[in-house]
């Protein structure tokens, strides 16, 4: 949505000190518009229109977050400028931000939701009669509540509507106002399944059944759940990644959610400052109590869980010949190399999934392993009943940046070249970690980045700006907020440009974000 400066009236040299705005993009290509007007006053008299400019994210940083900009009227240059300046800020694992008088003001971010529906599992209707979604409410009731829904999965070939599978994210932008309405209502559960009634609502899932691929009538909500602010503030990294029962026939849900703060450039460098120096003194005061000690342990509880794979092809047999659709069966290896030793190898074969381009296996396995120093690596083969199973491709990642991405898809390789198959994996901890092990990990989260803006100044009277983020460009890895400043706006011939204001946001992790209400994708 574009935003709306304040008018300056009666002037040529217009200045917007204080007036910046918060935008989430995903790719720094995205571009930032700018459309300035002279407002009248008669509502018989439309607004006249003095300009268009506009600028890619990655060009105003490069420039160092302040540039000028000459305005475009029907394709001609006006001789009118704007300055925009913006300032990049970066989501973290630390919350001060919620709470701090910095980040307060009207549409200034102070965090971010990272709400992730995954699957559901176990629907309890007929195959034929399935057809569910999910319904996504933040900020339940008040001002500034958002509801998004993932797609609806029915009967299909290719599709198990019986065991949905959505894969949707939707980013929900925090602000001071937001959070303080929301903590100021209470929590009534009303006979839905929560975990969470200990708190105040802040996100609620909502399993709903649409009309069947049989044309049966709709069953409508099969059951809920609340999460709360509170259980993400105390969660490890404020995450909450779990499979729970929704409503009382048996169906669960998938979901994961991500609550970030927000730290400026300084705040962002002091902090890893000191966790280095924390780091530095713990592996000191280890060394001290034992001499002979050279390395720190890094010894882990994880469970690593093969969740389900997409992409896989059906190969035709020619004419006459039944199509052969794959029989997809996984070997998860973990390999450990702990010191001096040589590597070692543990593991297990998943079941084969019969006739299935998108298996699932949800098998998982615990390991009590050394997280530095090994890896995951998964080999997908086709179960073939006569002769060689088909190797279909590999995929590794170490161990800790599996732990730090909790849930990730990779791609099977065969070679250096792509397969376009796909295994989702999930890896978790099962005990806190080691002080030695902690780690500020905010620079592997990929997420939205913020802009700001601030004031246009003008030779003309009366002016106003609107300023816009596009959001045609959209990369699955890289999602950023930014925060863009309308300076000032003047002729060519005018005093020099003062340099005002501003204010930004960062990374954090993505991956796709569409719902039932055409947002974009």
């Amino acid at each position: 949505d574009g935003k709306r400066t304040s008018t300056q009236q009666d002037t040529c040299n217009p200045m917007w000190k204080d007036e910046c705005f918060d935008f989430i993009l995903y790719d720094h290509d995205q571009k930032i518009y700018v459309q300035v007007f002279d407002e009248d006053k008669s509502p018989l008299d439309p607004d006249d229109e003095l300009g268009k400019a506009e600028i890619s994210v990655r060009e105003l940083l490069k420039s160092g977050g302040i540039t000028e900009l000459e305005l475009l009227l029907e394709g001609k240059m006006t001789g009118c400028y704007v300055t925009l300046s913006a300032e990049m800020l970066y989501l973290s694992d630390q919350l001060q931000s919620l709470s701090s008088i910095q980040y307060e003001g009207k549409g200034n971010l102070c965090g971010l939701y990272t709400i992730v529906v995954t699957q559901a599992f176990n629907i309890p209707l007929p195959r034929v009669a399935a057809a569910t979604y999910v319904k996504v409410q933040c900020g339940f009731c008040g001002n500034f509540e958002k509801t998004f829904y993932t797609s609806t999965v029915a009967d299909y070939p290719g599709f198990d509507a019986l065991n949905p599978m959505f894969d949707q994210v939707f980013y929900v932008p925090i602000t001071a106002e937001m959070l303080k309405e929301n903590l100021s209502t209470p929590t009534e559960v009303s006979g839905k399944s929560t975990a969470d009634s200990d708190g105040h609502k802040c996100i609620v899932f909502t399993l709903i059944d649409a009309e069947g691929v049989d044309g049966s009538k709709g069953h409508g909500e099969l059951g809920s759940i609340t999460l709360t602010h509170e259980a993400l503030v105390r969660a490890y990294k404020h995450t909450i990644t779990e499979t729970r029962p929704i409503g009382n026939q048996g169906a669960k849900i998938e979901f994961r959610v991500v609550l970030n703060g927000m730290q400026s450039e300084e705040e962002k460098t002091s902090w890893e400052e000191e966790q280095k120096k924390r780091k530095s003194l713990h592996v000191a005061g280890v060394n001290n109590l034992d001499p002979t000690l050279e390395d720190v342990d890094h010894k882990e509880h994880v469970r690593v869980t093969a969740l389900r794979g997409r992409g896989f092809t059906v190969r035709k047999r020619g004419p006459l010949k039944k199509d052969d659709v794959p029989d997809v069966f996984l070997r998860i290896s973990v390999i450990c190399g702990e010191g001096n030793e040589e590597p070692h190898q543990m593991g297990w074969r998943t079941r084969t999934i019969k006739d299935d381009t998108m298996p699932q296996w949800s098998e998982s396995r615990d390991f009590t392993i050394d997280t530095v120093r090994s890896l995951i690596r998964i080999d997908a083969h086709d179960e073939n009943r006569k002769g060689k199973d088909d190797y279909l491709g590999s995929a590794e990642v170490p161990m800790a940046h599996a732990l730090r991405k909790r849930m990730m898809e990779l791609e099977l390789l065969q070679g250096t070249s792509g397969t376009g198959f796909f295994i989702t994996l999930k890896v978790v901890p099962l005990d806190e970690p080691k002080m030695s092990h902690e780690e500020n990990e905010s620079d592997d989260v990929v997420g939205p980045l913020a802009v700001k803006s601030a004031p246009p100044q003008f030779h003309l009277a009366d002016v106003y700006g609107t300023i816009e983020i596009g959001t045609e460009v959209f990369d699955n890895d890289n999602v950023t907020i930014v925060s863009t400043t309308s300076t000032s706006t003047e002729k060519k011939s005018s005093s020099k440009l003062k340099r005002l204001g501003k204010k930004l946001t960062s990374k954090l992790p993505g991956i796709h974000h569409h719902d039932r209400n055409n947002h974009h994708s």
